[in-house]
């Protein structure tokens, strides 16, 4: 595969080859396998790019166990990691009907299971209930007392072990709690209930979120933050609207209008339809 990375739009391979490898400086990813990865993959070929990265993920995560029965508990934690978020970038191409997306995004959330019981403290895995349904996330303490804490909301296609990675490890460094969410509509929490849609009102999933926090002893809840990106950051901002327990939000890539966003990816045929022609004459005389 040639590295071009002229080309970064969204679901592109340079844009997920720089995906996968933006969280080397966390443990999430190697430069080598990264880069062997790349160069067994043809060009411009899904099936080739699913079949390495699985195939690496694979790779490591034999070598996270063999490292565990010797006793090489960081060696083992850090290799769970990797092959964890190369199973994330094996499953992103995948499209929902192909049976390997619900087997890769079972697979990267247990195998960072293991690497989460590998920390010192471990990173929680919690599930926070929500009606009949359970919101899975994680809970990264930043020590025994009272600490502010920050909520992190993924957005359409990142996932909560994606982002421990990219907050949660820096929250903790700078002495705050993170905890780490996927809600209604999202990837693990949808995989483990069945029927858990996407709904508009997010402030009430988070209301089971912070009614969670406010329980426990390590959570200033004077100080409770939250953080959303790319679908999460519109998320975030409704969200606060309604939950006054919140006392601080950041959105990070905020988009204004979904729709349009949407649309303008559309392929020109679609485009070019009627149909595209008459909502956009619409969207100009509102």
């Amino acid at each position: 595969m040639k590295l071009d990375f002229r080309n970064m739009d969204i679901g592109s391979f340079p844009f997920n080859f720089v995906r996968t490898l933006g969280v080397v400086g966390t443990g999430g990813a190697e430069v080598n396998e990264c880069l062997l990865a790349a160069m067994n993959i043809r060009e411009n070929d899904e099936a080739s790019w699913i079949g390495e990265w699985a195939s690496i993920a694979e790779s490591v995560s034999r070598e996270a166990e063999l490292a565990l029965q010797a006793g090489g508990t960081i060696t083992a934690r850090k290799a769970y990691m990797r092959a964890s978020n190369y199973y994330r970038t094996a499953m992103f191409s995948l499209p929902p009907t192909d049976n390997r997306l619900d087997q890769y995004l079972t697979s990267s959330r247990k195998l960072f299971h293991l690497a989460a019981r590998l920390f010192e403290p471990p990173i929680e895995i919690i599930e926070i209930p929500f009606g009949d349904a359970r919101l899975p996330g994680y809970f990264l303490s930043a020590g025994p007392s009272k600490r502010p804490t920050l909520i992190a909301l993924n957005g359409a296609d990142s996932t909560n072990e994606e982002l421990v990675h990219w907050i949660g490890f820096a929250a903790v460094a700078r002495g705050w709690n993170c905890l780490v969410l996927v809600g209604p509509g999202q990837w693990s929490a949808l995989q483990l209930n069945p029927g858990l849609i996407l709904q508009h009102d997010y402030e009430v999933p988070v209301k089971a979120v912070v009614d969670y926090l406010v329980q426990r002893d390590d959570v200033d809840t004077e100080n409770i933050a939250l953080i959303g990106y790319s679908l999460g950051s519109l998320l975030a901002a409704r969200t606060v609207a309604f939950e006054k327990r919140i006392s601080a939000c950041i959105v990070d890539g905020l988009v204004v209008d979904v729709g349009e966003a949407w649309e303008a990816v559309w392929p020109p045929a679609l485009q070019n339809s009627p149909a595209f022609s008459i909502q956009l004459q619409g969207r100009l005389k509102g």
